[in-house]
Formats: C-alpha cells, structure tokens, sequence
C-alpha cells in the first residue's frame, strides 16, 4: 500500500504541475490568440481553452476526495464483470488518460505560440 501511495502522489504532483504549466501558457497566448486554429482547420485555441477547463475543473475537484484504496477501484463506466478481466480499468489509469489528453493539448498550444 506504501507504494501505491507513492506512485499515486507522483502522478497527482505530476497532474497539477502539468495544469498549471498549461494555465500559464493559456495565459502567454493572451485574448489576442483565441480565434486562433491549433493548426490549418482544428480547433482555436477558445475551443481548447473551455474544453480542458470543462474536463478538468470536475476532475480536479474529485481528486481531492479520494484515498489510495480508491484509485484501483473501478471506474464507475465498467461493468464489475468487465472489470475481473482488465482490472487496469480503474479510476487511476482514467487519470493516466487524462493527462495524456492534457499533454496532447499543450503541445497544440505550444505551436499556436511559435507561429
């Protein structure tokens, strides 16, 4: 339990470093880059802006709430019996995807930034 612990605290440090990486680059693209595209026809930098914050002002309040043991329950979307076969379904690796989902965002924004 000592270890999961510890690689729960590493992936949460990890988690509020990376949103607050991202807020500050939000906040270097400044008013001026919001009708901006991430790329020739996706989305504007607006879009991802209320889209992460939607995703991530919920989960942030949730991840304050849980203990250890919580992070390798199921994930509240998988069936028990779908959970028996692929325990990895559990609520830390919908963390783990969320934040791959967040690196994917950032470096979007950080092109919109060089160009």
């Amino acid at each position: 339990m000592e270890n999961d612990k510890f690689i729960i605290d590493l992936i949460l440090k990890q988690w509020e470093s990376k949103i607050k990486e991202t807020t500050r680059l939000f906040e270097s693209l400044g008013e001026s880059s919001a009708m901006d595209p991430v790329a020739q026809g996706r989305n504007r930098v607006i879009y991802l802006l209320g889209h992460l914050v939607a995703v991530h002002d919920r989960l942030s309040n949730k991840l304050k709430e849980m203990d250890t043991k919580s992070w390798l329950e199921k994930h509240h979307y998988v069936s028990e019996a779908d959970f028996l076969l692929r325990p990895e379904r559990n609520k830390l690796n919908v963390l783990l995807s969320r934040l791959s989902h967040l690196f994917h965002h950032y470096g979007q924004l950080v092109l919109v930034r060089r160009f």
